[in-house]
């Protein structure tokens, strides 16, 4: 068979990411619930005696569910910053389109490799992942290059890396992760030709003789560039090694990540 190799990149904002916000205590004053001094009848005063008495017990059950919950909001926030402050680093928001899982898996390979602390940011498109980048919501975004040529050639986003274990010839001058200082990371998103199982030898062999052919002709080959994609062509038995090699490497993934299988 054959596949075409597209490649994805990450991008940083040009701008310092926002900063946490520090937890603090609101400030209760005590009220004042003393009773006017004046001359009142004894049954009146019982009652404001009773209505002061049930203020103050509400009062201090608001500034006691109030301290709860600061404690509470404090602890999550150490717990979710654990890790990153024993490296001297912080918590990194990456965003992904929610329509991606390629993009959710490649944030996860990043973390698992690095050891970095990272919290996927999800998006419902690649335009509104992008936005969020631009607006300082997130620190960087996993996209493919074709999304994104455009607005890294204005400047707009600036690549950082390549996922491809080789550099995408659209974006000569970006290095690939392994050569940015993380050997063996590779994401690529592929295609591969199939046909039904059992479908006859001579007509499988004949059918990737004829896609060795078209790929391998330079007009075809521009235009799959063109798209930010890399060619790359493959007996059947290359694929069906690719696959079942795919298959095993993101599945330690899927459960060092603790993500369910649909």
């Amino acid at each position: 068979m054959s596949e075409a190799i597209d490649t994805s990149v990450s991008k940083s904002r040009s701008k310092a990411a926002a900063q946490p916000a520090a937890f603090e205590m609101p400030k209760f004053e005590l009220p004042n619930f003393e009773i006017p001094k004046m001359e009142i009848p004894a049954a009146f005063r019982e009652i404001a005696e009773k209505s002061v008495s049930q203020a103050k017990e509400t009062y201090e059950k608001m500034k006691s569910a109030a301290e709860e919950a600061t404690d509470v909001l404090e602890d999550t926030y150490a717990a979710a910053t654990k890790g990153a402050s024993d490296y001297g680093l912080k918590v990194i928001e990456v965003a992904r389109a929610n329509t991606n899982a390629a993009f959710d898996f490649a944030g996860q390979l990043m973390k698992q490799t690095a050891g970095l602390n990272i919290t996927h940011v999800p998006y419902r498109s690649t335009p509104a992942a992008v936005t969020g980048l631009r607006a300082g919501e997130v620190e960087f975004v996993f996209e493919l290059v074709q999304t994104v040529q455009g607005q890294i050639q204005m400047g707009e986003l600036k690549a950082i890396a390549v996922t491809s274990p080789k550099r995408n010839p659209m974006l000569a001058d970006v290095p690939t992760f392994a050569e940015a200082g993380m050997p063996g990371y590779d994401v690529t998103s592929w295609y591969g030709l199939a046909f039904a199982a059992g479908t006859a030898p001579p007509i499988v062999h004949k059918t990737n003789k004829a896609m060795q052919e078209l790929l391998g002709r330079e007009s075809v080959a521009k235009q799959i560039l063109n798209l930010g994609a890399l060619v790359r062509s493959s007996t059947p038995d290359e694929l069906k090694t690719h696959i079942a090699g795919e298959i095993a490497k993101w599945k330690v993934v899927r459960e060092k990540a603790g993500i369910e299988q649909p």
